[in-house]
């Protein structure tokens, strides 16, 4: 995975105003919390075309409310949004 790609999520993640780190949590947390650790797994190339895949993976977590969760499933479009605007 680039940089470019990390950076996208990073940005992503900012907008929606979602602490972030990337595969671990390391930052002390509150009382009341959400947070979300992300994960990145490449798969082998069997394409022909040389183009990469793989599979990212965010997890939120809270100790509040898991409604807080099912309301940040609204705000999913972002990450399109952002790639179609040309923005990471």
């Amino acid at each position: 995975m680039t940089s470019e790609a990390l950076g996208y999520i990073n940005t992503c993640m900012n907008i929606l105003n979602i602490p972030y780190e990337y595969m671990q949590w390391t930052k002390e947390l509150n009382e009341s919390f959400v947070y979300a650790v992300g994960e990145y797994t490449e798969m082998d190339n069997t394409n022909e075309d040389g183009c990469e895949e793989g599979t990212f993976i965010i997890t939120i977590t809270t100790n509040d409310k898991y409604l807080v969760l099912e309301d940040l499933k609204k705000n999913k479009t972002v990450f399109s949004k952002i790639w179609k605007n040309g923005n990471t």
